[in-house]
């Protein structure tokens, strides 16, 4: 960088040999589990789908088969947005701020600048997903040039996606539309209501039908190493939380 020498980060090197577009999720905590269960909707519309990025193999190395009709999931973390120049995903969703990272980022400050990178290239013919109920997230719709999609688990939003009367509903385009009770999300904790409504924001977003969303919800069993049921021994469930590693989380 001192030379005049143009750094970029792996990410941005998949950006440009990429012909698909690409759906980016970042945020501290549920960004494996909302990419994983987001890529299990879209395989139900697009069977070419590629899942990668902040988890499994290097994106660039993920893309370099997909073709245009493809779709690409991304989980994106801010050190690999640190690094990107025109990185631009066609959907990009941010699930929460706490602070982490900051041996890295040194402040908090610093470390939401490097995560609104994920936005900072789209149009108007883009989308950011935001969460509602974390004020922090819920002001980054001042800072965007895309059209923004809410969601929230605590309360009901003029459009978004929120829960009514114990059901997810998205109301978007002047239309109300139940997706399925609360209740049929078989991962445990209101933090997963949180990662199951930004994958739907995305899928719906991206054009899966709502009974394909219904279908993934009901089967979707989670992540290893994230509130992962192990064993039951002697009434005793044991759970693996392994990848728990800020104090929010």
């Amino acid at each position: 960088k001192d030379r005049g020498i143009t750094v970029i980060s792996e990410i941005e090197v998949a950006y440009r040999l990429c012909p698909a577009p690409i759906l980016a999720i970042t945020g501290t905590n549920g960004k494996t589990t909302t990419t994983t269960l987001l890529g299990e909707m879209i395989k139900r519309m697009n069977p070419e789908v590629v899942v990668g990025g902040n988890i499994g193999l290097a994106l660039s190395r993920e893309v370099a088969e997909i073709g245009e009709k493809g779709i690409v999931i991304a989980e994106i973390s801010s050190f690999q947005l640190e690094g990107i120049i025109d990185f631009k995903p066609h959907i990009a969703a941010i699930l929460n701020i706490t602070p982490d990272h900051l041996d890295r980022h040194h402040t908090i400050e610093n470390y939401i600048e490097m995560k609104e990178r994920v936005f900072a290239n789209q149009t108007k013919t883009d989308y950011i997903v935001l969460n509602y109920d974390d004020s922090t997230v819920r002001a980054m719709e001042n800072k965007v040039a895309s059209q923004v999609f809410f969601f929230s688990s605590e309360r009901e939003l003029p459009a978004g996606i929120y829960i009514k009367e114990g059901i997810i509903t998205i109301t978007w385009d002047d239309k109300s539309i139940p997706v399925c009770p609360v209740k049929d999300i078989t991962l445990p904790g209101r933090h997963n209501v949180e990662n199951v409504l930004a994958a739907c924001s995305i899928a719906y977003l991206a054009g899966v039908k709502v009974e394909d969303m219904v279908q993934t919800i009901q089967e979707f069993t989670g992540v290893e190493h994230r509130i992962e049921k192990v064993a039951v021994i002697n009434d005793v469930a044991y759970y693996n939380d392994s990848k728990a590693t800020n104090p929010e989380s």
